[in-house]
């Protein structure tokens, strides 16, 4: 039994063309705001392609893990995660906002709370309109 070779799909030039445009678009506007977004985009943008021309999916990796007993995907996979958790969590740190009570770049709100001096608590519309 021989194998036929699958033919590649026709490049859809326009389509193509279209999101080339937009992802530059969406590159120049993010490169206005920051500069480290627009180059997270490249490197997404790089990523996704690398992964799409070399057929790397998820469900091709449980596929062949359930059919040939082939583990390597899934395996790829887990790598990839550990990566981007390495990667991306230290960014989540660093956008923290100052505590609202003492102005520091992180604290332990409950340290923060008993510490700070009281405040007298926002009237509800209902405590207004009994008091006047």
């Amino acid at each position: 039994m021989s194998v036929a070779a699958q033919e590649s799909p026709a490049i859809q030039r326009p389509l193509l063309l279209v999101a080339a445009i937009l992802a530059a678009a969406l590159f120049f506007h993010l490169w206005g705001q920051s500069t480290t977004r627009a180059l997270v985009l490249l490197i997404g943008l790089g990523l996704g392609i690398a992964l799409y021309h070399a057929a790397f999916g998820f469900t091709a990796a449980y596929r062949r893990a359930m059919v040939d007993k082939d583990l390597s995907g899934i395996a790829a996979q887990v790598v990839m995660l550990i990566l981007a958790m390495a990667i991306f969590a230290p960014a989540g740190r660093l956008r923290r906002s100052a505590c609202p009570c003492c102005s520091g770049p992180s604290c332990s709100e409950s340290a923060c709370i008993s510490a700070a001096p009281a405040r007298p608590a926002p009237c509800s519309p209902s405590a207004a309109a009994t008091a006047g």
